[in-house]
């Protein structure tokens, strides 16, 4: 309904002004009028992880992955979830669903190298962050992320290089 898109918008501007109950209440209201909308799930499950609610996040991208089987963005946010729960292995299976869905989003490539330099799979993590890079040549994270990874595996020289233009991005974008 129309009246549900309007929540769901107000509810969003709440967010982007830091209103945390008020959009979750906008949101609340949007899914009591249309409980269809996957998209307002996934928007209240990143209000929810702003607010460190973890469990009410994984319910919501849960919700919206079962009304939306292909919302890719479901699955990157609640791979986020998972990894910070440090359930590293739930994490792979939503990144490996959110790159399925949509290959070309450099921070899923990111969130999946993060999970598996986790795991201690430094090789797996260093291709995903080759990955990310390929995307977006200029992601700052994703070096200093990549940075990490060779250091863990002694690689000092790469792992300076890549610190070196996570800086240099870093001031370039402030």
């Amino acid at each position: 309904s129309q009246l549900a898109v309007a929540y769901h918008a107000r509810g969003a501007a709440h967010f982007r002004k830091g209103e945390f109950d008020r959009a979750i209440a906008d949101l609340d209201e949007s899914i009591r009028r249309d409980p269809k909308q996957a998209t307002v799930y996934v928007s209240r499950g990143l209000i929810h992880w702003r607010m460190d609610n973890l469990d009410g996040a994984l319910t919501d991208y849960t919700k919206a992955i079962q009304l939306d089987p292909k919302a890719a963005t479901a699955y990157e946010e609640r791979g986020r979830v998972h990894g910070r729960n440090r359930d590293f292995d739930r994490a792979l299976a939503d990144f490996d669903a959110a790159i399925r869905l949509n290959p070309k989003n450099a921070i899923t490539y990111n969130n999946r190298g993060l999970a598996f330099r986790n795991k201690r799979q430094h090789a797996r993590a260093i291709e995903d962050f080759d990955a990310a890079l390929r995307l977006d040549p200029k992601y700052a994270v994703a070096y200093a992320n990549r940075g990490l990874a060779l250091e863990e595996t002694n690689q000092l020289e790469r792992a300076l290089t890549d610190y070196r233009l996570a800086v240099s991005l870093n001031a370039e974008l402030k």
